[in-house]
C-alpha cells in the first residue's frame, strides 16, 4: 500500500522520493529517522522496525494518535470548518489544554488551512501562521488515514520527541539511518 504524508511540511521530500529510495539498502535491522517532519521517506519505506523522532511534539503526537485513535481523529477533523473566524478560534487553543486527539486534529487542521502549510511559533510558543483562504481544503484523506493506522499497528515504530543526537546514539550496527537535517536559513 502506498502511504502519503498527512501534512504539508517545509523541506518535505515527497518530490525527491524516486531518487532517494534508490539509496535505501535492501536489508537492514531498524530504520532510524531523527528529523521526521511530514514523514515522506518513512512512509515510502514503511519499515517493519523503526525509531522516528522530531523536535516538534505536535508531529509526534499526530502520528501516535493516528496509531491509537484514527477514527476519533477523523471524526473531529470532519467537524472542522474552513472559515477565518473558526481558524483563529482553533489557532488560539493551547495544545496543553487539549486531549491528544484534539491536539492532533488542531495540528492537522491548522496545517491544512494556514498559509503554505507552514509551522511557525512566536517567542511565547504560540502558533502564529495566518489563515490561507483556501477554497476547499481537504483536511485528510480517509483511505490514507486508515492505511496509515493499519501500517502503524502492524509494525514496531517507536515515536520520540528528542534531540537528534540522542536518537543517533540509539543506532546499532545494521541499522539504516535516514538523516535529512533541517536547513540553515540564508538570512538571520
Amino acid at each position: 500500500m502506498e502511504l502519503k504524508p498527512f501534512i504539508k511540511w517545509a523541506g518535505g521530500k515527497r518530490q525527491l522520493l524516486s531518487q532517494l529510495l534508490h539509496h535505501v539498502p535492501s536489508e537492514y535491522n531498524r530504520y532510524i529517522e531523527p528529523f521526521l517532519g511530514g514523514g515522506a521517506m518513512f512512509l515510502a519505506v514503511q519499515p517493519k522496525q523503526a525509531i522516528v523522532s522530531d523536535i516538534n511534539p505536535e508531529i509526534i503526537n499526530a502520528f501516535k494518535v493516528i496509531k491509537t485513535d484514527h477514527k476519533g481523529l477523523m471524526k473531529k477533523l470532519n467537524r472542522m470548518k474552513n472559515n477565518e473566524d473558526y481558524f483563529y478560534k482553533v489557532r488560539k487553543q493551547k495544545p496543553a489544554d487539549l486531549s491528544d486527539t484534539d491536539r492532533a486534529a488542531r495540528f492537522i487542521y491548522l496545517n491544512k488551512t494556514c498559509f503554505n502549510g507552514l509551522y511557525r511559533e512566536n517567542s511565547k510558543g504560540e502558533f502564529n501562521v495566518p489563515f490561507a483562504h483556501h477554497e476547499n481544503p481537504s483536511f485528510f484523506d480517509e483511505n490514507n488515514m486508515i492505511d496509515l493506522h493499519a501500517y502503524l499497528n502492524t509494525s514496531e515504530v517507536e515515536f520520540l520527541c528528542d534531540d537528534y543526537k540522542d536518537i543517533l546514539a540509539k543506532a546499532q550496527k545494521g541499522d539504516f539511518i535516514y538523516l535529512d537535517s533541517p536547513y540553515y536559513p540564508l538570512k538571520k
